[in-house]
């Protein structure tokens, strides 16, 4: 039998969800723990704050930071809610702890060659916008 001269791309789409993505999170682990990659992955909401931990090999990172900060008003809660419409305190969960608490390995982020794209909605047209996050 003859083999094929074809390449394959294995892709990897991360689904958001809030707290329910923590499922993902722990797939993510395990694919980690066993050495598993993929060519291209693309996340979006809780996927795409859980795909770089991914991309930055980080194992256990996101169990850790939202067990230590899930009851921190600072990180998520109705005052957010109402007060910016997002469960999630920007400022905090995605500047403070990813930069100074609890940091993403950019190092290793940047060095890995998969392909990581974050799928946005534009506010005004209600489409979705695809956004490589090459570091």
């Amino acid at each position: 039998m003859a083999q094929s001269n074809t390449t394959r791309t294995v892709g990897l789409a991360l689904e958001g969800g809030g707290y329910r993505g923590m499922y993902t999170a722990g797939v993510l682990d395990v694919w980690m723990e066993h050495g598993l990659t993929c060519d291209h992955m693309v996340g979006v909401s809780a996927g795409a704050a859980f795909g770089f931990n991914f991309k930055s090999r980080q194992i256990g990172r996101a169990i850790r930071y939202n067990k230590a900060y899930c009851a921190d008003k600072r990180y998520a809660g109705v005052a957010s809610w109402l007060r910016t419409g997002d469960m999630f305190n920007a400022d905090f969960a995605y500047h403070e702890v990813p930069i100074e608490r609890d940091p993403i390995d950019l190092e290793t982020y940047r060095a890995c060659p998969m392909r990581f794209t974050c799928v946005c909605t534009d506010i005004e047209t209600g489409k979705a916008v695809y956004h490589d996050l090459p570091y």
